[in-house]
């Protein structure tokens, strides 16, 4: 510290002088420093904070220390000795450097190194073993426009967060991307990456609004939270077929992306796909997981089918997903938790983060519960206007309140399972419900929580088991019915609620539609969601199976034994 806070302001270095000191002109006047002797050390900080303008450093100089021009508000320019191995951490921050030249034996940039270097416009890489690029390494430099690095393996945390004139970045050797490396470059286009690369850290691109391709991303297996979150013109990570794990908000409002989800992905974190409005994706069959708003006013496929692995679901998964039409449910759920469906109708609506009006075209028609469905939480259907049928199976105890709320379906059955419904499961905003037909296979009539059938019409047939005509009477709200019958329920190939109006005849393998107009379209599929046949044709041989059918906009599931 011989000179620190001192007022010289020029200095020529003996070459006798085997160890500059730390801090040794911290806080001069010092403007110029020249070092005659080609093996001399610098301790860390020796000219921080000075406004040295020029420096001649050691030829044989193998490392820039710690802070060694930490805040030189003057420094411009510089140029580094051939021998450096190592630049120190925060080296040259919140410097006025306009260009660099990395030396041929550079291995390591150290933390911050040109952290906050806001006139840095050019890094020249002359260096073949540059292997290490640290935390915050080129943190806030806003004119870089393009760096090559390519031989580094390991790029630390934020090392070009803000670097917002960045355009591109080739990585072909990294191994390692940090948390946030380049969250924040608002120009970046495009990034090519690495076949070792296996992670996508979290917020690494976050924030990366103009970034439209990932490459060279074959072996990525993980997408960490945040990974492309606000990424609004991503359109593609087709490379990407090894995926595992989605984290949260991994893909937030990449309102451009459109990505076939790869068979092996098991977990997709919370709003992990939220506000994709473009993403049209079956389902991988090896989906365990689903986070809550996962896919919330995303496009998906119109036929969704939610796979057997599936035994997690969260709220508001599919919240908006206006182009949905008819959901398949596998067997590994047991709860339909709640808003999960709500809102899968044609509309129009607004994606929030970019202020960018969208249109849905398609709408949830029927909703088919399956028997290995146990209870259905509050708002999971709600406001599902264009539902015409609503089928829940025999092993659903409980429906959540609000259920089916502004659902303005005709036809309505309940399992024998069910013994609580919650408060305007089946009520709609304003004017008469349009039920026409309801079953209710319960033996003893399910209790009613609060106000449901709101605006009902009393005048709607009821069904319900043999011998339980007295009870549905004798109940709430269900006395109020003026048309109760009985009937003996079996289970059968077709829904028995929609015969009428689904128009289906099995016999054997063959599949008969009757009284089909000829501008009505039979489609099927198979529970998988793939088309297995569309045509005008009035049947159709299948092979033993379950498929789902679609006339026009009445679907039905059935079974060919």
């Amino acid at each position: 510290c011989a000179f620190s806070l001192s007022g010289i302001t020029s200095i020529t270095l003996p070459a006798s002088l085997e160890l500059l000191d730390r801090q040794a002109f911290s806080g001069s006047k010092l403007s110029t420093a020249k070092f005659l002797g080609s093996d001399t050390e610098i301790e860390y900080g020796a000219f921080q904070q000075t406004p040295i303008e020029s420096v001649t450093l050691p030829q044989n100089l193998r490392s820039l220390p710690n802070l060694v021009f930490y805040k030189c508000p003057s420094l411009e320019r510089i140029t580094l000795p051939s021998s450096i191995v190592s630049i120190g951490e925060s080296a040259f921050s919140f410097t006025p450097l306009e260009s660099i030249t990395l030396p041929q034996n550079l291995t390591t940039i150290s933390d911050a190194a040109f952290n906050s270097c806001d006139s840095l416009t050019t890094v020249t890489n002359a260096s073949t073993r540059l292997r290490s690029v640290g935390e915050h390494a080129f943190y806030g430099c806003r004119k870089l426009t393009s760096i090559e690095l390519p031989n580094a393996i390991t790029i630390g945390n934020s090392a070009f967060n803000a670097c917002s004139s960045l355009t591109s970045i080739n990585l072909p050797a990294v191994e390692s991307l940090g948390a946030s490396a380049f969250a924040g470059c608002k120009h970046l286009r495009q990034a090519s990456l690495s076949e070792s690369l296996t992670r996508i850290n979290n917020s690494t691109f976050y924030g990366c609004d103009s970034l439209r391709t990932i490459t060279d991303c074959e072996n990525i297996d993980t997408i960490d939270a945040s990974a492309f979150d606000m990424c609004y013109y991503l359109e593609a990570v087709t490379a990407m077929k090894k995926v595992k794990f989605v984290g949260k908000r991994a893909f937030w409002y990449c309102t451009h992306l459109n990505w076939q989800l790869p068979e092996g992905l098991t977990t997709i974190d919370n709003y992990a796909f939220d506000g994709c409005k473009e993403l049209e994706t079956t389902l991988p069959s090896t989906i365990e997981y689903i986070g809550d708003y996962a896919f919330r006013g995303s496009k998906m496929p119109s036929y969704l089918v939610i796979p057997n692995a599936t035994t997690h679901l969260g709220s508001n998964a599919f919240d908006g997903c206006g182009e949905i039409d008819s959901i398949s449910f596998g067997t590994g759920l047991k709860v339909i938790p709640p808003y999960s469906f709500q809102q899968l109708t044609a509309s129009m609506g607004r994606i929030h983060a970019t202020g960018e009006w969208y249109e849905f075209s398609g709408a949830l028609r029927k909703v088919e519960i399956p028997d290995n469905i146990e209870e259905i939480g509050e708002c999971a259907f709600l406001q599902c206007w264009d539902v015409d049928t609503i089928i829940i199976g025999d092993g659903v105890t409980t429906i959540g309140a609000k259920a089916f709320y502004d659902c303005y379906a005709k036809y309505l059955s309940i399992g024998k399972s069910v013994t609580t419904i919650e408060e305007l499961s089946f009520s709609k905003n304003a004017g008469n419900n349009r039920y026409s037909k309801i079953i209710c296979k319960a033996a003893n009539p399910p209790v009613f929580i609060g106000d449901n059938f709101s605006t009902l019409d009393i005048n709607a047939e009821l069904i319900v088991p043999v011998g339980s005509k007295e009870a549905y009477l004798n109940a709430p709200i269900w006395k109020v019915f003026t048309n109760i019958t009985e009937q003996n329920f079996s289970a059968g190939d077709i829904d028995d609620i929609e015969n009428e109006t689904i128009n289906i005849k099995i016999n054997g393998n063959n599949v008969e539609f009757t009284h089909l107009t000829q501008n009505d379209t039979v489609t099927i599929y198979n529970l998988a969601g793939q088309l297995i046949s569309q045509s005008t044709s009035t049947s159709i041989h299948l092979p033993t199976g379950v498929y789902i059918v679609k006339i026009n906009d009445k679907v039905s599931k059935i079974n060919i034994k």
